[in-house]
């Protein structure tokens, strides 16, 4: 949604290609170049759900609730801000654990979990008459 005094999920993509860009050279050692892409598509998914579920709760909620469980039907910014900043971290930790065989494993559940999401809240939004649609 694209509300005044909101991150938007424009912001939000731009924030993700400079860190994509930034993190280009970084070195992961047994990381392979797969692995590290769907960690950063996987949170990038995260983020933009992120922005989308956190300018709905900046704005009131105006007739939207959330269908998270966890974050309850009208979570304020700051629930939406630690529960999206804890599945990051739990993402990237998980990441890290698992053998090199499984990396790709969770950031692919998470992505898939997420692009249904966001293409829901997108498609919501512009019917509401929010974001640009």
């Amino acid at each position: 949604m694209c509300l005044t005094g909101a991150v938007t999920t424009v912001d939000v993509m731009r924030l993700i290609l400079a860190f994509l860009v930034a993190c280009t050279g970084c070195s992961a050692g047994q990381w392979r170049y797969v692995d590290r892409s769907a960690l950063a598509l996987s949170t990038a998914a995260l983020l933009v759900d992120a922005a989308q579920t956190r300018s709905a709760a900046a704005a009131g909620w105006q007739g939207f609730a959330e269908d998270n469980a966890i974050m309850g039907a009208t979570p304020s910014t700051r629930t939406v801000e630690l529960y999206f900043g804890t599945a990051i971290l739990i993402n990237a930790a998980l990441w890290v654990a698992l053998p090199s065989r499984w990396r790709s494993v969770i950031p692919g559940l998470v992505i898939g979990a997420q692009a249904p999401t966001i293409t829901g809240n997108l498609q919501t939004t512009c019917v509401a008459g929010f974001g640009r649609c």
